[in-house]
């Protein structure tokens, strides 16, 4: 279960979900602030890959209330009503180029109230009701040429009707309506509307009389599901067909009693709701006598039972999947001291093989939860639930697979489809007898579990999903992905770094020897070939990037009086990975020191590297991928040695580029909503402004000294793409971070000291601003020379 999350910090649950699972919509609390005003409302939302979307509201200032009641099958549509700078309510339709756009109403000047209930599967038709110009309440049909009423079923098409549900291609629509002269309840009844008109589906009273109601319609229309008066005086679920109204009965074992149809598969098969089971007649004693019960043609109402260790209490099934095989809703739940237990409602999910808890987004399991819809293949779960802060938050759940076993039941959790004695399903009845007959009339002693057993029904990690928060796991994985790209562009700084360093080929420190090999040391070639070799040691903190360590070997051989050839083999540690780096480089100078000097420079670097998303965010998980990263990179640099008494100094300017890939890699672990990561590859162009220094202070120590600023020219700013398992998350495309910093001075201070004329030690430190934080990013670095 994944929890939604809000604005505000304190309200917030999913009513819908897109047919295809990629789109979870609903209501959530927003607070704005407007000039010196607060502004606090509720606001309907739109959950997807690309984010959580507030849809506003029809104010001209965005403010005020707004609830989404409908979404399309791809998600890409959302309809529902929203507050307008008149106040009404009026009934709107989202889209992402388009934004809410009121439907009007049914008065000329399109003033007063209308709601949006339900839409066809590509959204392109919205029915619910609104105001005409009599101020009565009517359904209404909208499409892209505008909003039409259905009348009612009264000979002079005045009075009440309502719209609550419509076909997947918007041409039937089925609700309620006044068919007589008066507005009394009883004389209201489900309807269903063609092109052809509105027609009335009756009641399950015998002179066709009393009240009905219709709440769900199939796919194509042919079936319709609602609840209607019987003969008996009750209310009852019915299941209408061209052949006429069905009545489905209740749970009762002489069918009498209340039943409701909540609602219907998307073939017309299957219908789920909540239906008496009991015989108390006491309305409250009714409603914790009802049961969520599923029903199909073949087996007739069956009892879904609850989540208690007994089996008793009260369920409710709210929503079917596709083809009938998934219900989803809210049941009774037992935890604490089994001698006086505390009872919860909690979300449920049913299929063949039992009814699974869902659990809560609290920690302990304990707190209320609903289910309120399910998406059509059954595996993806919407509603609101309780967090360990007290508040409801909107979910999100996926079941591991479209059918999951959950956990055999035991003593503690009845099977709801095989009776037993503390089971309460009946036997499913004939297929022309609705009313299903009770296993047993008297309820014998149950098996129940010990008193050690306190909250036997919360999930266990073996449950076939998972709940946790989804705007941060959203956030969790969105922080991962920009860290990513973070990281992929400071390997190339760290490797275009390495590249600057240079080794000293003179000997080791003399007074008045001022000759320059390069920007970064001394020399004197004298001798022909010399050579030297540098094992160093850094450390590198703080910045945009975790700690690092490098160790490595740098050498340096003169290949004629100007020329230098170098080259260096580093291997750096961070707690994610380690990378190997090695380079080469040429540099020309003149053996004064002074004058033009240049060098030109490669680095290649490669590593292993681990990318953590954490679950530091509430009702998140921790998730793991291991890959590999590359970086290529050149650099060219110009300078020009300038002595002065015992200062050599040497102003440069050095233009770098660097390629760094990050091969593919799906998270591996524990984590239930793995992330795939497609290959990743990150580009830097940069130019640096800097001076190098050095000055002798006796006859075997130096100081040397950098300081400068590098710029970016180019960086590539390409989002991170993959796929998830997370709904809604099925395709990722997250952008790069942005630079914070595209002017980054840097400075350092070296000492050296002699210890013979073939050997040295080193000591560097310095700083520089990050590219992407801003906290500098500092070295120390260590360092022992030896020259051949």
């Amino acid at each position: 279960m994944l929890e939604l999350g809000d604005f505000a910090g304190d309200y917030s649950y999913a009513i819908g979900i897109s047919g295809d699972g990629t789109a979870v919509i609903g209501q959530t609390h927003v607070t704005a602030s407007i000039g010196d005003q607060t502004h606090t409302s509720y606001q309907a939302f739109r959950w997807t890959s690309d984010g959580t979307q507030l849809l506003g509201s029809l104010k001209s200032d965005g403010t005020g209330y707004s609830n989404a009641n409908a979404v399309s099958a791809d998600g890409a549509v959302v309809a529902g009503s929203a507050q307008t700078d008149g106040l009404d309510h009026q009934a709107f339709r989202w889209t992402d180029d388009g934004g809410m756009v009121s439907l009007g109403t049914l008065r000329a000047d399109q003033t007063g109230y209308s709601h949006a209930q339900d839409m066809s599967a590509d959204g392109t038709v919205v029915v619910g009701h609104a105001y005409t110009d009599s101020n009565s309440q009517q359904a209404f049909r909208w499409t892209s040429d505008g909003m039409k009423s259905l009348g009612t079923l009264r000979s002079d098409g005045q009075g009440y009707s309502s719209a609550y549900a419509v076909n997947a291609d918007g041409t039937v629509v089925v609700g309620q309506s006044e068919y007589q002269n008066d507005q009394n309840h009883g004389n209201q009844q489900a309807f269903r509307w063609t092109q052809d008109g509105m027609i009335g589906l009756g009641t399950l009273q015998s002179d066709g009389s009393g009240y009905s109601h219709a709440t769900a319609v199939s796919a194509d229309g042919s079936v319709v599901a609602g609840q209607a008066s019987t003969d008996t005086g009750s209310y009852q679920a019915f299941r209408w067909t061209a052949a006429g109204m069905q009545g489905l009965g209740s749970l009762r074992s002489d069918g009498t009693g209340y039943s409701h149809a909540q609602d219907l598969s998307a073939d017309g098969s299957t219908v789920v709701g909540n239906a008496q089971n009991g015989d108390d007649t006491d309305i409250g004693f009714m409603f914790h006598s009802q049961r969520a019960f599923r029903w199909t043609q073949s087996d007739g109402m069956v009892d879904l039972g609850t989540l208690r260790t007994d089996g008793s209490g009260y369920s409710q099934a709210t929503a079917v999947n596709g083809d009938g095989s998934v219900v989803v809703g809210s049941s009774d739940v037992a935890m604490g001291d089994a001698d006086a237990p505390q009872i919860y409602h909690q979300a449920f999910r049913w299929t063949a093989d039992g009814m699974v808890g869902l659990g809560t987004l609290k920690a302990d399991g304990t707190g209320y939860s609903y289910a309120y819809d399910v998406s059509d293949d059954g595996t993806i779960v919407v509603g609101q639930a309780e967090s360990d802060l007290g508040m409801y938050r909107a979910f999100i759940y996926r079941a591991k697979t479209a059918d999951p076993t959950p956990v055999e039941p035991d003593p503690v959790e009845p099977a709801p489809v095989e009776p037993t004695p503390v089971d309460p399903s009946p036997v499913p009845p004939a297929p022309v007898e609705p009313t299903p007959v009770t296993p047993v009339s008297v309820d014998p002693t149950p098996v129940t579990p010990t008193p050690v057993v306190p909250t036997p029904v919360i999930p266990t990690p073996t449950s076939p999903g998972t709940m946790l928060d989804l705007v941060n796991t959203q956030a969790a994985i969105i922080q991962n992905a920009s860290a990513q790209a973070r990281v992929t562009q400071t390997r190339n700084t760290a490797l275009v770094e390495l590249m600057g360093r240079e080794l000293e080929l003179s000997p080791m420190i003399q007074p008045n020897t001022r000759a320059q090999i390069s920007t970064k040391g001394s020399g004197d070639l004298s001798s022909p070939y010399p050579v030297a070799l540098r094992l160093d040691a850094t450390l590198r903190q703080g910045g945009d990037v975790d700690d690092m360590g490098i160790a490595g070997v740098t050498a340096a051989v003169g290949i004629t009086p100007k020329l230098t050839f170098g080259g260096f083999l580093y291997q750096g540690s961070t707690s994610d990975g380690d990378v190997l780096s090695v380079g080469t480089s040429l540099r020309s100078r003149e053996t004064s020191g002074t004058g033009l000097t240049w060098r030109a420079a490669l680095g290649y670097a490669r590593g292993d590297i681990s990318f953590d998303r954490d679950d530091q965010l509430s009702n998140t998980e921790s998730a793991r991928g291991d890959t590999t990263i590359t970086n290529l990179a050149a650099s060219a640099e110009i300078g020009y040695g300038i002595a002065d008494g015992p200062y050599v100094l040497t102003p440069f300017l050095r233009l770098s580029h660097a390629t760094t890939t990050r091969n593919g890699y799906t998270e591996a672990g524990t984590a239930d909503f793995p992330v795939t990561y497609e290959s990743y590859e990150a580009t830097a162009t940069t130019l640096t402004l800097g001076a190098d220094g050095r000055r002798d202070i006796s006859s075997n120590s130096s100081i040397r000294f950098s300081a400068g600023v590098e710029l970016d020219l180019a960086r590539s700013n390409d989002p991170i793409e993959g796929t998830s398992e997370v709904p809604g998350l099925e395709n990722i495309s997250v952008s790069a971070p942005s630079v914070e910093n595209g002017i980054r001075p840097y400075v350092s201070l070296g000492f050296m000291h002699a210890l013979n004329s073939g050997s040295m030690v080193t000591l560097d430190v310095g700083t520089q601003t990050s590219a992407y934080s801003e906290d500098p990013r500092h070295f120390i670095a260590v360092g022992y020379q030896i020259k051949f």
